[in-house]
């Protein structure tokens, strides 16, 4: 018995610990929750994507077309026979220049016949064609495309010239070795630009063109070929006499007494046919209920010389300001009250205006004012802020007004702060995609502001997210 005491006397007992608190997991967990929280937040918020406000400007333009007049004559047809020219449509001739010929019969004309060996590039124009393209590719600017229109006039001015030298052989090698009958060479009879078309124009003045010569009513044109067949007499070629040349068209009624009031005696183009900017002289005369402007040049006529009419901007006036994208441009709603209701609060100086309660009691109710007009003596509040019906009142007086008319405001959602604030903007003038809007007003924006880039994907007090 002893011993199977002695034998459990051996058995030790320990006391069972309490369960410590565990403070860093319950902070791993506060921070898994944050985490969990703050990422669905991000998921499901809406992302703005922002734009910065700078400075910038638009090209106010209208666009127009016009008559082309210059001083031109029609060359006649020395002799009957077959027509081939021998200098090139659109170069300058010299008096007593070689510019056509004559035959009895056809000339036949082939590839092998117009690209001889003396008719390839030689070492100048091939200086010159690189030298151009070279130019072109080290100074290329992207935002003045009207110079690629001025490398390809370049370089078709010494193709064709090179072309022209070919035909030129071939005719002269067919006179010499006298294979085409009656073949003979004609000179022009004064300097001038050489062109292979007619349209009875080339006599019309400045003050003979009407709203039909504008309108293109009847207007034909008739092209001279080679080996055409024609009679003594007959026209052949016309002959640009003259740098000088003008354009005639009719102005919308706005911008004609716009450039009227402004004693304008030149203006600014821009051709759309190569995007060339130029100036003109500018007279405006009013006939046919209708006002015409007659546009002056003393230069660039050679680039103009195939065209009777032209399209054209005509640029009035480069408006600057602060440029948006029109994608942020929403517009808004609002309550509109006399300005004289608007006061401030003597503890926060919020403004805001009086609103009658019951019992003859009032109650100031604060209000931001989104838009002033101080011609109109209006203040556009938003209308979340009030209902149909409230009756304010004015601070110094007893007048009262009933809030319920509306009006409309155009402007953009600022996002400076991470929540979206309405701007009221005013809008000085447009492009495709832009506005140029008036900078400097209490209620708008200013240069460097951040507003939402699409107007249309947020409200009033939203939070942003970038």
């Amino acid at each position: 018995m002893a011993g199977k005491l002695k034998e459990y006397s051996n058995i030790r007992t320990f006391k069972k610990r309490n369960k410590q608190f565990n403070i860093g997991l319950l902070i791993f967990g506060v921070i898994f929750i944050y985490l969990i929280v703050t990422v669905f937040t991000y998921l499901t918020k809406n992302h703005v994507i922002r734009y910065e406000v700078r400075e910038g400007s638009i090209l106010k333009d209208n666009s127009y077309s016009g008559l082309v007049l210059r001083e031109e004559t029609i060359i006649p047809a020395a002799a009957g026979g077959y027509l081939n020219y021998y200098a090139a449509e659109g170069s300058k001739v010299a008096v007593g220049q070689n510019i056509y010929t004559l035959s009895e019969e056809k000339i036949p004309y082939d590839e092998n016949s117009l690209q001889s060996e003396e008719a390839v590039l030689d070492q100048e124009d091939t200086a010159q064609f690189l030298m151009q393209t070279q130019n072109f590719v080290e100074n290329y600017d992207s935002n003045r495309f009207s110079e690629t229109y001025s490398l390809k006039t370049g370089l078709e001015s010494i193709l064709q010239n090179n072309s022209s030298i070919g035909k030129q052989m071939y005719l002269d090698s067919l006179i010499q070795g006298g294979t085409i009958s009656g073949l003979s060479l004609f000179q022009t009879p004064d300097d001038g630009i050489i062109q292979f078309s007619q349209d009875g124009y080339e006599g019309l003045t400045a003050e003979q063109v009407t709203l039909a010569h504008l309108q293109k009513k009847g207007y034909s044109r008739q092209e001279f070929t080679n080996n055409q067949k024609v009679k003594a007499g007959d026209p052949i070629c016309r002959l640009i006499t003259s740098e000088s040349w003008q354009i005639v068209t009719v102005l919308s009624d706005d911008t004609a007494k716009t450039l009227l009031e402004s004693k304008a005696n030149a203006v600014k183009l821009k051709m759309l046919k190569d995007n060339e900017n130029i100036w003109a002289g500018i007279r405006i005369e009013k006939k046919e209920d209708a006002y015409f402007a007659y546009l002056t040049f003393d230069h660039s006529m050679i680039r103009y010389a195939g065209d009777r009419y032209l399209d054209f901007e005509l640029i009035l006036e480069d408006q600057s300001g602060l440029k948006i994208p029109k994608s942020a441009v929403v517009e808004k709603k609002f309550y509109i009250v006399p300005t004289e209701y608007i006061t401030a609060s003597g503890k926060t100086n919020e403004s805001g205006v009086l609103k009658k309660k019951k019992k003859n009691t009032t109650e100031f109710v604060a209000a931001d004012v989104y838009y002033a007009n101080e011609e109109e003596g209006i203040s556009y509040l938003e209308q979340s802020s009030f209902e149909e019906g409230d009756v304010i009142l004015e601070p110094e007086s007893q007048d009262t007004y009933v809030i319920g008319k509306t009006k409309t405001l155009k402007g953009v959602y600022n996002v400076n702060k991470g929540y979206a604030v309405f701007k009221q903007i005013n809008v000085q003038a447009e492009s495709e995609e832009y506005y140029v809007i008036q900078s400097g007003s209490s209620y708008g924006l200013s240069n460097y502001d951040q507003i939402a880039l699409y107007g249309d994907t947020v409200r009033e007090n939203e939070i942003v997210l970038e």
